[in-house]
């Protein structure tokens, strides 16, 4: 999961991570990347927010072009005549 440490008097305040595991003590271990590497810290519960994934716009297509987003969080099969339509191949 995808988190933002929200505690102002953490060391790593408004940085963006990903949670790696539950520690005994009830703190989480985070991942947050860094040009060095990555940085590893512990963060308790009331410190951050979990980050939503944003749902891509209807009719965004895949990398490959076979499926397209609906806008509500599913993807559907493009059929072969609107992915011609959309970029011909000749």
């Amino acid at each position: 999961m995808r988190i933002v440490i929200t505690n102002n008097k953490h060391p790593h305040y408004d940085r963006v991570g990903e949670v790696v595991q539950k520690e005994p003590d009830d703190r989480w271990r985070v991942r947050i990347p860094s040009k060095e590497g990555s940085i590893v810290t512990l963060v308790r519960d009331k410190d951050f927010k979990e980050i939503k994934r944003q749902v891509d716009a209807a009719g965004t297509p895949s990398e490959d072009g076979r499926y397209q987003a609906d806008g509500q969080g599913c993807v559907e099969r493009v059929s072969s005549v609107e992915r011609d339509w959309d970029g011909p191949r000749y």
